[in-house]
């Protein structure tokens, strides 16, 4: 009862921290970006069709309607030259984020059923894998990701394919590639495992899902005036940058992600035990993952999927969950901007020493050495240490066995 007990306050606490820094966090470009259009650019833009948009217009609308003032808010949300100081203005950070909050708790409890079905002892484990992780708070209440939508829904689809409802499954998969491209990821894994079962029209509604996904990403990025084309070449908050797989200038190494991602799948098509139905949809998922993002050119929050799963892991394979996301933290160290002369991992520098760390991380991020030398060389442990985690499962779950001599 007190192991419970501590669980439940390290829960708490880690809920806690999450709402704090959530509503300190206002400096990231996704957190900008999106403030900029769900409030002040609203009424004129074509983008306030996009859903998430259309959400957070509703929440900025009620923070307007609050009985408190509002006065100099204008301009922190035009040129975030004023930052908030006052309650009022933390309230304004915290409702924008209020849904990613929400979504979080709702990854934790999927992630709980999931790990259930497998394991009832550690699902619990599983749930604080995830609450407490310091990359999903940096990724999601930091910078103000809305991923964390996604991510939810695809874990939706996992959790009622395995209960059985496969159909309500392809429906919530069909909503995450609406919302964003990559949650098609997961279509390759869940008909594999469909065709193994011999479920015939489960997976022709997974096929049309897919296609009816895509289309609907399309429909809503034309309404929103967002070319399609050109999101596939250009970061966005709201879309996913796919030109990293095969139409950028690093086509001959990203493209490495596409391929291995394939040969994987072609290996768990073959070769994955079929006693091990369950398993496939979620540590073959994992393997598929952690080879893709292996050589892909992801942002931070990309891997967020990948950080759900490997909670899910996270009682088999601690080493790993831990090893491969604290390269990936150190990686974009060297590769992202989490500080500027004011802010200090998108918080504003309230204290001197928040001021000096600012600088000091600025300092090694403009070293030459970080870029060219340090970054490359986390990449590559990172890439290997990916492909030796998915090759474990492999072996793990399928036919094949490693000869020993």
């Amino acid at each position: 009862m007190k192991l419970l007990e501590k669980k439940a306050f390290l829960i708490l606490i880690a809920l806690a921290l999450k709402v704090f820094l959530a509503s300190l966090t206002a400096w990231s470009y996704e957190f900008i970006y999106l403030v900029k259009a769900s409030s002040l650019k609203f009424e004129e833009a074509k983008l306030s069709f996009a859903p998430w948009i259309q959400l957070e217009n509703k929440l900025y609308r009620f923070w307007l309607f609050l009985p408190i003032e509002h006065s100099k808010l204008d301009g922190w949300l035009i040129h975030l030259e004023v930052f908030p100081t006052s309650f009022e203005g933390f309230l304004l950070i915290f409702l924008f984020k209020f849904p990613i909050l929400i979504l979080d708790v709702l990854c934790a409890i999927l992630i709980y059923k999931i790990a259930k079905v497998f394991d009832e002892s550690k699902a619990l484990t599983a749930l604080m894998a995830w609450l407490l992780n310091p990359y999903v708070i940096l990724t999601a209440e930091m910078i103000g990701s809305n991923d964390l939508a996604l991510i939810f829904l695809v874990l939706l689809s996992i959790w009622l394919i395995l209960k059985g409802k496969n159909f309500l499954g392809c429906f919530s998969l069909m909503l995450g590639i609406a919302f964003k491209l990559y949650s098609i990821l997961a279509a390759p894994i869940l008909a594999i495992y469909m065709f193994k079962k011999g479920l015939k029209k489960e997976l022709i509604a997974l096929t049309l899902s897919v296609a009816f996904g895509v289309f609907l990403y399309s429909f809503w990025l034309e309404k929103a005036g967002l070319n399609f084309a050109y999101t596939l070449l250009n970061y966005s908050p709201l879309t996913f940058q796919v030109s990293e797989m095969f139409l950028s200038q690093y086509t001959a190494r990203v493209g490495l992600s596409v391929a291995s991602a394939i040969a994987y799948v072609f290996l768990i098509f073959n070769y994955w035990r079929i006693n091990e139905d369950k398993a496939l949809v979620t540590k073959g998922f994992l393997g598929l993952l952690l080879v893709y993002f292996a050589f892909f050119n992801w942002w931070p929050q990309y891997l967020l999927i990948l950080a759900s799963f490997l909670a899910l892991d996270y009682a088999k394979n601690k080493k790993y969950f831990y090893a491969i996301l604290i390269l990936a933290f150190f990686i974009e160290l060297v590769y992202f901007e989490f500080a500027t002369e004011q802010t200090f991992f998108f918080i504003y520098n309230y204290a001197d020493w928040m001021h000096k760390a600012s600088l000091a991380l600025i300092k090694f991020k403009s070293n030459i050495a970080s870029e060219i030398v340090l970054g490359p060389l986390l990449r590559s442990i990172y890439a290997v240490l990916s492909l030796i985690y998915a090759l474990k499962i492999l072996f793990n779950f399928s036919l094949i066995k490693l000869c020993k001599n």
